[in-house]
C-alpha cells in the first residue's frame, strides 16, 4: 500500500518497485542465468572493433600463422581480408569460417574472441559487480 491524500491506497502489484529494480532483484536472486548484451552503439562509440574490424583482426593472425616466414603476411590479410581468404582456401569468407581457422577446439574460442572484444573501460564497475557474484556468466555484443 501507498500513502495518498486520503490515507493507504492500493497498488498493482506490478507498479510496487519500479522496473529496473525488479530487473536488479531477479538478476541478484538467479546468479548465471542472465547475460549482459551490449549493442553495437555501446561498442563502436568507446573503441571496440566493427564487425569488419575483427574480420580484418582475424585474417591477419591467421595469415601470420599460416605464413611465419612472411613479415608482412599479417599486414596484407588485414588490409585485404577477402583477397587474402580467396587466395588461401575454397571456403567463404565469414565468421564460422575464420574462427574454425583460429579455433580449431571449442575451448579456445572464448580467449580468442574475448581478446577481440574488450569491453569499454566505463562498463567495467558495472560488469566487476555482476561476474565476481555469479549474477551474470556472459557479456554479448551485438
Amino acid at each position: 500500500m501507498s500513502e495518498g491524500t486520503n490515507g493507504p491506497v492500493a497498488v498493482p502489484a506490478g507498479t510496487l518497485i519500479e522496473p529496473s529494480m525488479a530487473m536488479a532483484l531477479n538478476v541478484h536472486s538467479s546468479p548465471g542465468v542472465y547475460a549482459l548484451l551490449l549493442g553495437a552503439g555501446v561498442s563502436i562509440a568507446s573503441g571496440v572493433k566493427t564487425g569488419w574490424g575483427i574480420v580484418q583482426d582475424l585474417a591477419g593472425k591467421v595469415a601470420a600463422v599460416r605464413d611465419p616466414d612472411d613479415p608482412d603476411a599479417r599486414t596484407k590479410a588485414m588490409a585485404d581480408p577477402d583477397a587474402w581468404w580467396e587466395a588461401n582456401t575454397s571456403e567463404p569468407l565469414g565468421y564460422s569460417t575464420l574462427l574454425a581457422a583460429a579455433t580449431p577446439l571449442p575451448s579456445s574460442l572464448f580467449p580468442l574472441t574475448s581478446s577481440l572484444l574488450p569491453l569499454p573501460s566505463y562498463l567495467f564497475p558495472l560488469t566487476s559487480s555482476l561476474f565476481p557474484a555469479g549474477d551474470a556468466r556472459a557479456v554479448l555484443r551485438a
